[in-house]
């Protein structure tokens, strides 16, 4: 006895340090890595986006037909004004200036992975209690997955890219823990009616989801879409037999509870006016290219993202796990769980066949790039962890054994190839210091490297952005330009 609850705290201390090393070393990552060139734009704000945070919903451009950059985006552009507004202010505290620049990007970037992580063993496990087994085989596998080097830039949840993090990351984890407590009653028998305070949280957390952004609206309206129809079936199987076919219809649409159906609404209203606003976003007037052309590229797109080994390595993968479940398929949640794969087919199919009608950027040439394929990714990994905690459930002691040993070594290659890629900022803060040590109005840069930029500064006119933005971080403490030779 004493033995086995010695075993189950050993393990609970090794996952915990397996998740701690993970997140360390994404906060190590994301601090060794420059700026990118999108932060400043947005947060000085360039011209092109001042209104999109003078107008928080569109209101101009619903009443009056205006146009600007990022019109249904202030949610996402003031989450970001509001974090490297306050957190490096409160870094400076123990940092210096420039270094609480990283830091607040380092954080960020942690809290994000530490969220999907939970998330993840959550809804695999069903319950949020790290002293259960399977949350924490759960989240040591989302641990391994969600890379930060390795195979992050072909299939990133939580993008190398700092600014990405913000503009798609963190929203599709809003969208995953929106639906957290549906695979609650989805896979683990928990009541289908949520308590006052759980609904409360599911009608802001869905107005917001709807409102933040051009993509976010949509992934959570076909989710929801999925997940009703299959109440909807679920409903139409417990009344085979009772009544004639047409009262059968009916008698299951009235089954799905009024609070499904109000969530659907909030979502639905908000998405819909969200999309309405976001067709006078000036970023989508830039040069495209035609439909027929957008939808001639898609494959192609698709296929360079599932080449990547980290996309079909866990592909493979769920298909040796579905494989075992299939063994034990008179099982109830073994059902559950491959009916699930029919869903997230469904949802990918149904997601890629959109993604042309939203426009065409010269940055995604095949339309699928990883950033928005992220929710593809979301979807792989979730049922990755799902199915094996499954299967580990269902298998005999011999063969858990062997299984064990072959999802070790696995983690431990997604481990090692995690820690492929660091990035290196030295350059870029180097240059930084030269700016703020110089007693020159206008500082020549010997370094080639961009500072806070896509591209070098060759014009100092250009860099007014960046030092205005290391003035309001106390990186500066006057007003200096610079340009690169």
């Amino acid at each position: 006895m004493y033995r086995m609850k010695e075993r189950k705290a050993l393990f609970a201390i090794f996952a915990l340090l397996l998740i701690a090393i993970n997140v360390t070393y994404s906060f190590y990552y994301q601090f060794r890595n420059p700026i990118d060139g999108d932060l400043v734009i947005l947060l000085y704000p360039h011209k092109l986006y001042e209104n999109v945070l003078k107008d928080p919903f569109g209101i101009s451009v619903f009443l009056h037909g205006a146009s600007y950059c990022g019109t249904n985006c202030y949610l996402g552009h003031q989450t970001l004004q509001t974090w490297f507004t306050s957190i490096p202010t409160l870094m400076r505290t123990f940092l210096s200036p420039l270094d609480s620049v990283y830091a607040s990007a380092a954080f960020f970037t942690s809290l994000v992975k530490l969220g999907y992580i939970f998330a993840f063993a959550y809804a695999a496990s069903g319950q949020f209690k790290f002293t259960n087994r399977y949350f924490q085989i759960a989240a040591i596998i989302g641990a391994a997955a969600l890379q930060s080097g390795g195979y992050s830039w072909g299939m990133a949840i939580v993008d190398p890219m700092l600014v990405i993090i913000f503009g798609y990351s963190y929203p599709n984890l809003l969208i995953f823990l929106f639906f957290v407590p549906f695979f609650r009653f989805w896979f683990h028998d928990a009541p289908q009616k949520f308590s006052k305070m759980t609904l409360l949280w599911l009608s802001i957390l869905g107005a917001y989801n709807g409102l933040n952004g051009p993509l976010s609206g949509p992934l959570i309206c076909i989710w929801l879409a999925l997940f009703l129809f299959s109440l909807f079936i679920h409903n139409y199987k417990n009344t085979a037999g009772e009544i004639n076919f047409f009262k059968r219809l009916v008698l299951s649409l009235k089954r799905i509870p009024l609070s499904y159906i109000a969530l659907t609404a909030i979502v639905v209203i908000t998405s819909i006016y969200c999309y309405y606003i976001g067709k006078f976003n000036l970023e989508s007037l830039s040069k495209q290219i035609s439909l027929a052309e957008r939808y001639k590229r898609l494959p192609l797109g698709v296929i360079e993202y599932f080449s990547v080994k980290g996309v079909y390595l866990i592909v493979a993968l769920c298909l040796v796990n579905i494989a075992l479940m299939w063994r034990n398929i008179k099982d109830q949640q073994t059902r559950r769980i491959i009916r699930f794969s029919l869903a997230i087919l469904a949802f990918i199919t149904i997601y890629t066949l959109a993604l042309p009608l939203g426009g065409y950027r010269f940055y995604r040439p095949n339309i699928v790039r990883r950033d928005l394929y992220a929710p593809v990714s979301v979807c792989i990994v979730l049922y990755w962890i799902m199915t094996t905690v499954h299967v580990i459930k269902m298998l005999r002691p011999g063969y858990k054994y062997l299984y064990h040993i072959s999802l070790a070594a696995v983690l431990a290659h997604l481990a090692v190839t995690n820690f492929n890629g660091v990035p290196d900022n030295s350059c870029e803060r180097e240059a930084i210091k030269k700016i703020a040590a110089s007693k020159e109005k206008i500082v020549v840069l010997d370094e080639q490297c961009p500072v806070m930029s896509w591209f070098k500064i060759t014009d100092y006119k250009e860099s007014r952005e960046v030092t205005g933005m290391l003035r309001r971080w106390k990186v500066l403490n006057e007003e200096k330009y610079f340009y690169q030779k």
